[in-house]
């Protein structure tokens, strides 16, 4: 039988341990397809690859490059349910996760879904959800374990993660961003899923915008990103964004680093 869901885990060294624990509750599940994408993995699994796959239904994938997007696109390579659902090593999943997934994908197929994120570690929502996630301002507040991606359509419209971007690379966020707003652009529709589909931990205090504003890696992504947007949208982020930044900074080297990001072009890297 085809699976429906296709749970890819992105990892990297040491942690594929941790990735394949997560998986492994699901292991008897009909209609999931568990697959670890492993960076710089520890020789002492890659040699227990067909184990792993006969005990727990789990297949590792070792792989030699290192960059969050390359691991993205070796996920939709390797996929072969009819969605792609784009994981780290740090959420958790409950089996009434899976169950409003599957009614979602069932009331509208090929689709990308997007879901909604609870904490792990504490009370509450992941994010602020009462914010518009839709067009190609609202993509930005999209989170990549929040996406579940129709396999056949975005291998149709050849839509993959750009690899010159994203942890890993000098650009280390937007990824996700870049990929829905090419989702969007090839017509393909969205679906919005009202409920939570994942837990994550909610780091509260290194998530506040004092930390988030000052790394100037994470100031030129959001310049890149407000140029992917482009027209007066991307202008429009471009100031946003600087005035943030100076504000949360104080320092006119945070505006620097945004224009940065936004006047230099990225060679676009697929793989």
């Amino acid at each position: 039988m085809k699976p429906t869901i296709t749970l890819a885990v992105s990892t990297i060294g040491d942690k594929v341990e941790g990735a394949i624990e997560l998986l492994e509750p699901f292991g008897d599940e009909e209609g999931l397809e568990l697959i670890v994408l492993a960076q710089k993995s520890p020789n002492r699994l890659i040699s227990q690859i067909d184990t792993i796959k006969s005990e727990k239904n789990i297949r590792l994938i070792p792989l030699d490059s290192v960059g969050l997007s390359k691991s993205r696109n070796a996920a939709i390579r390797e996929a072969t349910g009819d969605y792609v659902w784009i994981l780290d090593d740090d959420v958790s999943i409950e089996k009434h996760h899976i169950q409003v997934i599957q009614s979602a994908l069932r009331d509208n197929p090929d689709h990308i879904h997007i879901g909604q994120i609870e904490c792990s570690d504490c009370q509450g929502l992941y994010k602020d959800y009462s914010r518009s996630r839709k067009g190609r301002l609202g993509i930005l507040r999209i989170s990549s374990i929040e996406i579940l991606a129709p396999v056949k359509k975005i291998r149709e419209y050849e839509v993959v993660f750009n690899e010159s971007i994203g942890l890993g690379t000098a650009l280390p966020s937007g990824e996700e961003n870049v990929f829905l707003l090419d989702c969007l652009n090839a017509g393909i529709p969205f679906n919005f899923i009202d409920k939570t589909i994942i837990g994550h931990p909610c780091n509260i205090e290194e998530r506040q915008p004092k930390h988030a504003w000052k790394d100037p890696a994470q100031l030129q992504s959001k310049g890149h990103i407000a140029r992917y947007v482009g027209g007066f949208s991307g202008l429009a982020l471009l100031g946003l964004w600087g005035s943030r930044a100076l504000i949360y900074t104080k320092s006119i080297k945070a505006i620097f680093s945004i224009l940065k990001g936004y006047i230099t072009p990225r060679k676009r890297v697929t793989g």
